[in-house]
């Protein structure tokens, strides 16, 4: 399942200049850039009104959850994504202006002759921030696949799939950003969603969401 809501955020450029005053940590081994914290712990209304908003799109039931939610900062100098797959639904919003780098999804070309790949390589890459070093391995991994689906990453863009698909960042390179622009967007993991009784409390109520 894919979906795909533009104008996702009633005040998008609200949304970008908090972001934009946010810390963003360097990464560990598993991305590329920097993260801020996570946002239940940074702000826990915008977390959980943006999650109930999503939700909205999916279901009129109840439900819990466990989502990681952070901003991501990448700049150009990674390339463009590795592509991977994790274990849960991943949710994209998009945060540049007047670039559309978004994301796309693969399958393996031969699945009885594929070798999974070295992800070692690009995570000792990820922590010793050595870009060539992962450049030269995702290039290698890039020959297995073949493109199923490209979704431009439009400014106040809503990208959710199954992050299980093989998918990965078509580009950090921004054509026609402003000078030192980092590729920005706001990514969540989808550990675990439950359906429940919504309290009276936990109904949908933001004015910026």
């Amino acid at each position: 399942m894919h979906v795909i809501r533009d104008n996702f955020f009633k005040n998008p450029d609200k949304i970008l200049e908090w972001a934009n005053s946010l810390e963003y940590v360097e990464n560990n081994n598993n991305y590329p850039g920097r993260r801020t914290e996570e946002l239940h712990e940074v702000d826990p209304e915008f977390y959980h009104q943006t999650v109930q908003k999503i939700m909205m799109l999916l279901t009129d039931k109840g439900y819990e959850y466990n989502i990681s939610m952070h901003f991501q900062k990448v700049p150009e100098v990674w390339g463009d994504g590795v592509i991977h797959s994790d274990g849960h639904y991943n949710a994209i919003i998009y945060f540049n202006k007047n670039d559309n780098a978004g994301t796309s999804l693969y399958r393996i070309k031969d699945r009885y002759g594929y070798n999974p790949p070295n992800y070692g390589i690009i995570r000792e890459g990820f922590e010793s921030d050595n870009p060539n070093k992962v450049n030269i391995e995702k290039e290698k991994i890039r020959d297995t696949f073949e493109k199923t689906l490209d979704v431009k990453g439009l400014y106040n863009r809503l990208f959710l799939f199954d992050g299980c698909e093989f998918h990965g960042a078509n580009s950090f390179k921004l054509e026609n950003s402003k000078e030192n622009e980092e590729r920005l967007i706001l990514v969540m993991f989808f550990h675990k969603i439950a359906y429940k009784d919504l309290s009276p409390d936990a109904k949908l109520a933001g004015t910026y969401i």
